[in-house]
């Protein structure tokens, strides 16, 4: 019968792999757990695709046939790199495959090939012209002459052509990639790696005859002498990389990137000639449109000839380079690149033997044919500088103005919030976002995928929002963003995505025709690991990027399988994007099977100028309503918190009693946007500005200190920081203690503005739970005393605020309850719990959740959603708790 393959491709575990046993056996018997018992065919044959081998036991490996692939050492990443060069545009091939083959790999240690007529020979094709000839069937072109390649025997190669009546000087016979896996070669065709002796006639003088060569063979060779990649990828090595990579993947994502700005036609980096833009039509890498936008009729001929792409190539390499494997390493290892960048890039080579790399020889930024165009060294190394200061992570492109290195911070259009813009909708863009959008459009513009890691608190997150609200033409995207937590299930993974995507014609899914869907999910990294250490919502993500075989005519499909009919549903026009913290310090990691998907960029946390430009333009323009003194002293504020986020990140640290002393930027801007909340009226002093600005610090950071002696240290710290950027003593300006700030006490103002009046204050509570008491069907028989008026008025600031969200520590008896219940009150919201009893389950909670959802969203109603951890009678609810809270909805609800 017709043979029959079954692929297994995932992570092994001791359960199902030990009941593949006796299906690997010559009987062939498949024994379920219900009994029965299924033979399979005899032409059946079971493959597993599996990264290793932990848990499978000697008696499944015994049954089977392994094959052992190391990706460094048995493919190595030269391979995938010459795979990928052929498949450049043509007019990038043309003039430029020896260039770029020599920037990855540098040049063939055959490269100096003796020549019988010891004469250098005009019109002779190059190693890597004959190489194509042999692989592409006998046949080629050179410089418009066509030759034909014969096969004599195995030992000798005879090779035909006519001399053209005129082309280039070469002045040696060397090229390029020989770099061929046994897999690309025709059975009994020797390689040109092969290739020793080359016996030549000498063409001086002889042009438009027609001339035959022989070329000998003997033992075989592939190495190249190391290129500038070669020693990018040490430097890898040797730096820390909180994202585990390897050469492959590392190779692989800078040919992506390569490619992307080899094809960007918003910044038009590589252009073809004017005789070539006909054949890039053809192939569609360019549109009619692109070529009548040009206005110069010379336009091409100045800025895209060979020699200037090359220049250009050089750069955008480069550039590739740096935010691929530069992009894996954190804040040290990029400087440790950026420097050794620095002495490529500026032609100081010998100052890289004082770090003695090992897999790198000097060679040239371009090919043999522009070597000595003098044009070609000017373009490279005059009108383009990169200083020495400037890292090379701040600078890029700028296609507008020849090319040359511009710092990004010079992309940012004058930045200015529209007046009434609430706090949580500001974006303030900087250098590090406008890195990270434009790398996110160019890599999706080529349908390539992104993973963005970092420390909490890097604009991961905002980066790739701020893409998916702005940076995407509607008209060509749409997007899905949702985020993964600990409890979040293969299932509810496809549901999410499922539930999103339109029927195209049967079994094929995706979005609106016409459109291309962007896919964002936050930290991708936090599903929980079985005990086998898989990640099933990984796993299922996976599954989107293997090539699956479908039907009679084996058509390449991506997608998974329908759980109701078991109908593959194939997915289309989807490209993916993803943030994750590092792995390590408790954080799960990813496989690499399916990181390798993605191109990885690490982000750093934000240097000081980044912080300070930030924060300074948002605190700035709501202070600018102030006073002048007030809204002189914004700069003060800014300093003042950024110093005490450093010191409470560096003595506070998390010990397994204190485990939730984790701070990171988020709380910072919660203390700006609480000084922002107040209003001209609140702080007509300076004074007052600081009492708000110590308040503000105090709700942030001290409410999560669990110990009196860490509330003493960081009194003392703020007390000190006021003294240091305000210069104003705590014990001048502080008339009452403790500093409450509020905006209900007196009934003349909303504004939120310091109680000085604690009797006052006390006497508005009581008011308050009195009318709570007259109006509500269960009272509250409290007794008020300060610490609980403190935590009331502590609910009341969350609440007032936008997106604001408490999570409320304490033993049982402690208040929780009664604070949230008595605060909701307070700010005039209205309280939702829900009411658990026997054979509550999700279908009674995905209704609770409706009506929760209604009334927020519908009814406008102000909701307050009170959820004691005594109610989580399933883990779905938590999970879906979590999405509301960072989505806004909870994933096929209705």
């Amino acid at each position: 019968g017709k043979r029959q393959w079954i692929v297994l491709d995932g992570p092994v575990d001791a359960i199902w792999i030990e009941n593949m046993n006796t299906v690997l056996d010559d009987n062939k018997k498949l024994c379920l757990n219900s009994g029965e018992i299924i033979k399979l065919s005899v032409v059946t044959t079971m493959l597993f695709e599996v990264r290793d081998l932990d848990y499978a036991s000697p008696a499944t490996v015994s049954r089977v046939g392994v094959v052992f692939l190391e990706p460094d050492t048995t493919l190595g990443w030269k391979a995938p790199v010459l795979t990928w060069i052929d498949t450049l545009p043509d007019y990038v091939l043309k003039h430029h495959r020896e260039q770029i083959v020599q920037l990855f790999m540098g040049r063939p240690v055959m490269e100096n090939l003796v020549m019988a007529a010891g004469a250098a020979v005009s019109g002779a094709p190059t190693v890597q012209e004959i190489m194509d000839s042999i692989i592409k069937g006998h046949e080629g072109t050179y410089a418009g002459a066509p030759f034909t390649m014969s096969i004599l025997d195995a030992d000798k190669i005879v090779l035909t052509w006519k001399a053209p009546g005129s082309c280039p000087a070469v002045t040696r016979l060397c090229g390029g990639a020989a770099d061929y896996t046994a897999a690309r070669q025709q059975q009994g065709t020797p390689t040109l790696a092969e290739i020793q002796v080359l016996t030549l006639p000498n063409l001086a003088g002889q042009a438009d005859k027609t001339f035959t060569l022989e070329v000998d063979h003997c033992m075989p060779t592939s190495e190249y002498s190391g290129g500038y990649y070669t020693l990018f990828l040490e430097i890898v090595k040797r730096v820390k990389t909180p994202f585990a990579v390897n050469n492959n993947w590392m190779a692989i994502s800078t040919c992506r990137l390569l490619e992307s700005m080899i094809y960007d036609r918003k910044e038009k980096f590589i252009m073809p000639d004017p005789a070539d833009w006909e054949k890039a039509l053809l192939a569609e890498e360019f549109s009619l449109a692109e070529i009548d936008t040009q206005d110069d009729d010379d336009f091409w001929l100045k800025h895209q000839t060979p020699v200037k792409r090359e220049g250009v190539l050089t750069m955008i390499f480069l550039f590739a380079c740096a935010w691929t494997c530069g992009a894996a390493t954190d804040g040290a290892g990029r400087l440790f690149f950026d420097q050794v960048f620095k002495c490529i890039y500026d032609s100081k080579k010998g100052d890289l033997a004082k770090w003695e790399f090992v897999c790198f020889e000097e060679t040239e930024f371009y090919s043999s044919q522009y070597k000595e165009d003098v044009r070609l060294k000017e373009l490279i190394f005059s009108p383009w500088p990169l200083q020495r200061s400037v890292p090379v992570y701040d600078v890029y492109m700028d296609t507008e103005d020849d090319f040359r290195w511009k710092p990004w911070t010079d992309r940012l259009a004058g930045f200015d919030i529209p007046k009434d813009t609430p706090y949580h909708a500001i974006i303030v863009p900087t250098a590090d976002t406008e890195r990270n959008q434009f790398l996110i459009r160019t890599l999706v513009d080529r349908k390539y995928n992104l993973i963005i890691s970092g420390p909490t608190g890097t604009a991961k997150t905002a980066s790739i929002n701020g893409m998916l609200l702005g940076g995407f033409d509607s008209e060509e995207f749409s997007s899905i963003a949702f985020a993964f937590s600990a409890q979040t299930t293969e299932n509810q993974t496809q549901d999410i995505i499922d539930g999103k995507l339109d029927k195209r014609r049967k079994g094929v899914y995706g979005p609106p025709p016409g459109k291309r869907m962007v896919i964002f999910i936050d930290d991708i990294n936090m599903p929980f690991k079985e005990e086998y250490g898989a990640q099933p919502p990984i796993e299922i993500l996976r599954q989107n990027f293997i090539t699956a075989r479908l039907g009679e005519k084996q058509e390449k499909s991506f997608g998974w399988y329908d759980r109701k009919g078991w109908e593959f549903k194939t997915l289309v026009d989807l490209h993916w994007l993803a943030a994750m913290c590092p792995p390590g310090a408790g954080k799960n990691d990813i496989t690499d099977r399916l990181s390798r998907h993605f191109n990885l960029l690490f982000v750093t946390p934000f240097d000081d100028e980044s912080l300070n430009r930030i924060f300074s333009t948002v605190v700035g323009k709501f202070l600018s309503i102030m006073s002048k003194d007030v809204a002189a002293s914004s700069l003060s504020v800014v300093a003042g918190t950024l110093d005490i986020y450093a010191l409470v990140l560096k003595d506070m640290l998390p010990t397994p009693a204190k485990c939730h002393y984790t701070f990171n930027m988020r709380d910072v801007s919660k203390v700006f946007q609480g000084v922002c909340q107040c209003s001209r009226e609140s702080l007509p002093k300076v004074e007052d500005l600081v009492k708000c600005w110590f308040h503000e610090n105090e709700r942030v950071f001290r409410d999560r200190l669990t110990t009196k002696q860490d509330h003493n240290w960081f009194f003392g710290k703020c007390k000190s920081q006021m003294d240091k950027h305000f210069k104003r003593q705590y014990d001048q300006i502080v008339k009452v203690e403790p500093i409450i700030f509020a905006s209900f006490v007196d009934p003349k103002t909303t504004s939120y503005m310091e109680v000085q009046d604690h009797g006052r204050l006390l006497e508005k509570v009581d008011e308050c739970l009195t009318e709570f008491n007259a109006t509500q069907k269960i009272r509250m028989d409290l007794v008020l005393f300060t610490a609980f008026i403190q935590h009331v008025c502590r609910v009341v600031r969350v609440l007032n605020l936008p997106l604001g969200n408490a999570l409320l520590v304490g033993v049982g008896g402690s208040g929780r309850k009664s604070t949230t219940t008595l605060a909701t009150f307070v700010v005039e919201y209205q309280l939702f719990q829900i009411e658990i009893a026997k054979g509550y389950g999700l279908n009674e909670w995905h209704e609770d959740m409706k009506t929760l959802l209604m009334s927020a969203g519908a009814k406008f109603k102000n909701m307050v959603f009170l959820f004691p951890d005594t109610q989580i009678a399933n883990e779905t609810f938590l999970e879906e708790v979590s999405s509301i809270l960072n989505t806004g909805e909870v994933p096929n609800l209705y």
